[in-house]
């Protein structure tokens, strides 16, 4: 997906917000943006592999490029992890 610049957005907000300052509209294009993406998944980014160590059940997953909201896959060694819950993990013990 091609990066678009939030400037664009500003001949559409403006008319509707003008007595707000620039960067108040600017943020607020970033915050409208941001609040998309993370609501329909529409822009994902692939992380790099990390390395795992025994017996420790969490990771944090972090990017330069953005605020990472979730995960919709895993894999280790290879293979698809998929999602449970830590209830049905403590049900096959």
């Amino acid at each position: 997906m091609a990066d678009i610049s939030v400037d664009l957005w500003f001949p559409e907000v403006v008319p509707a917000a003008q007595l707000a300052p620039n960067p108040v509209i600017r943020r607020e294009i970033v915050n409208v943006c941001r609040d998309l993406c993370e609501r329909t998944m529409l822009w994902t980014l692939e992380l790099a592999p990390i390395d795992v160590v025994v017996n420790t059940p969490d990771y944090q997953l972090t990017t330069t490029d953005a605020d990472v909201v979730g995960a919709d896959r895993a894999t280790f060694n290879g293979k698809t992890i998929d999602p449970t819950s830590e209830t049905a993990l403590d049900e096959d013990d």
